[in-house]
């Protein structure tokens, strides 16, 4: 490994860069202002290059002082996670989770894991990031696909089953037919990007391709149902996340029998070889509730059929 700057000279450019000034990092640092001054100008040395400008008011990043600052913020905080793995007690599991997943799947079914292990505390951490080998700073997670992760390293769990769906409400206000007519004319909600499932769907669900290029779009699926829910349109959901807003009439899934798979949800490890009793036993535990039997979707609310 090539030599590096001085980690000194390093940790105290961030704090000036961070904090905007050599005032505020000699405070954080516990130095005086000359000390953080010597520290910067010996890493700009070091490394043949200006980081800062000095301007009246103070100091201003030059762009190569900013890319390294970007730099240290990400691998101080990943060297800040891995200590705190280290020294967290081995009955504590932080786990990373995609929202919808996390709020409407696992959080109910949690209390059967504790009731199971009473002495084992499990802290669910929403993201809504991509979970990559290299940048997972919890102990284990729960993505949609594999992405780069080994395989070695991944549990399938469960593959989305995609429908539209909305409230009762709107279909008394939006009659709701199977032609690709009147589908192209409805009310969409999107997650994220407008397209995405909803594409998906309509170029599998076995009538003709219909525009979904229209209507409101929303960070995360948990919202864009709650907007189905308040009758605000139709979107486009995985059943499995929405078992009890079905079984309670919040919403209904009027094209049930048109179920389009969407991407798998998998449990990742970052060395399942040397994982934790606990990892390991909540690993076993999620396989083990995702195989559990999925619950009937109601069906009492149809649209008619019509020629597609």
């Amino acid at each position: 490994m090539s030599r590096l700057p001085s980690l000194n000279a390093l940790k105290t450019f961030e704090a000036v860069a961070r904090l905007g000034g050599m005032n505020a990092a000699a405070r954080e640092l516990c130095v005086t202002e000359s000390a953080v001054s010597r520290q910067v100008r010996l890493l700009e040395t070091e490394l043949g290059l200006p980081l800062f400008r000095r301007v009246h008011r103070g100091l201003v990043l030059t762009a190569k002082g900013q890319e390294l600052a970007a730099t240290l913020r990400d691998v101080f905080g990943l060297l800040a996670s891995g200590v705190e793995r280290l020294t967290r007690p081995a009955e504590r599991l932080t786990v990373r989770s995609p929202p919808t997943f996390g709020i409407r799947w696992l959080m109910p079914r949690l209390p059967r894991f504790e009731a199971l292990h009473p002495g084992w505390k499990v802290e669910i951490n929403i993201t809504w990031h991509d979970i990559r080998p290299d940048t997972l700073t919890h102990d284990v997670g729960i993505r949609c696909g594999p992405g780069t992760w080994p395989s070695k390293c991944i549990t399938p769990l469960m593959v989305e089953r995609l429908t539209p769906v909305c409230s009762p409400r709107l279909l008394e206000t939006w009659p709701l037919t199977r032609s690709t007519a009147d589908l192209g004319r409805a009310p969409l909600l999107h997650c994220s990007c407008p397209g995405g499932d909803w594409l998906r769907w309509a170029r599998a669900w076995g009538g003709e391709p219909f525009s979904v290029d229209r209507g409101e779009t929303f960070d995360m699926l948990d919202l864009a149902l709650r907007a189905a829910e308040a009758g605000r349109g139709i979107a486009m959901a995985d059943l499995t996340m929405i078992e009890d807003d079905l079984a309670l009439g919040r919403l209904v899934a009027p094209f049930v029998d048109r179920v389009v798979p969407g991407e798998a949800y998998v449990f990742v490890q970052p060395d399942p070889e040397r994982d934790s009793p606990l990892a390991r036993a909540f690993g076993e535990w999620l396989a083990e509730e995702a195989r559990r039997p999925q619950a009937d979707i109601p069906r009492s609310i149809a649209v008619p059929e019509m020629a597609i």
